[in-house]
């Protein structure tokens, strides 16, 4: 019984692919969050143990895509390589791709280990799961509620869509051709 239930989740969130961040249902067109003026994600260290940020690659002319992900998710297992090779596609162009582990920096080597052992294209960084969270409560306005979670970013540097689950790259690049 619970995998039919998680079986059809899955398919209704692969439909739905993002769903938009609104400020409310009275002015729709409107963002949530104005992220070109906060600080996204603090505390973030770079896989190589340095302090690194992720908000200047924000809001440059490009789309951004961040994936939260941590190395015990058999989901971002499989959506990595879909994203590595997303990422090479685009990077020259409309799209980069940013990754977020929530391992925490304790966990750093299993982390490095992690990405060591595939063939991970696009940069990524290691944060504490409650910082990552209550950065995400504040930037999208609702909860982290698992791995992977996807946060899409309009080249002006606003949150445009969140997807929790398993993501299909296609998925993304007919969001990004819609808005």
């Amino acid at each position: 019984m619970i995998r039919k239930i998680f079986v059809a989740v899955a398919l209704v969130g692969a439909a739905l692919a993002f769903s938009p961040v609104m400020a409310d249902d009275s002015d729709a067109a409107e963002p949530a969050v104005d992220t070109a003026e906060k600080l996204l994600f603090p505390e973030l260290l770079s896989v190589d143990g340095n302090a690194t940020a992720i908000h200047p690659g924000i809001g440059e002319g490009k789309w951004t895509l961040v994936m939260l992900w941590a190395t015990s998710c058999h989901i971002c297992e499989i959506d990595k390589p879909l994203f590595s090779k997303f990422h090479e596609k685009h990077k020259e162009g409309d799209v980069t791709v940013f990754g977020i582990s929530i391992d925490g920096h304790q966990n750093m080597s299993a982390v490095q280990n992690y990405l060591a052992k595939r063939d991970v294209s696009f940069p990524n960084s290691v944060g504490e799961f409650l910082t990552v969270g209550s950065s995400m409560v504040e930037i999208a306005e609702e909860s982290l509620r698992g791995t992977p979670t996807y946060l899409l970013f309009n080249p002006d540097g606003e949150i445009t869509g969140v997807h929790a689950g398993h993501l299909q790259p296609e998925k993304v690049e007919s969001f990004i051709a819609a808005n």
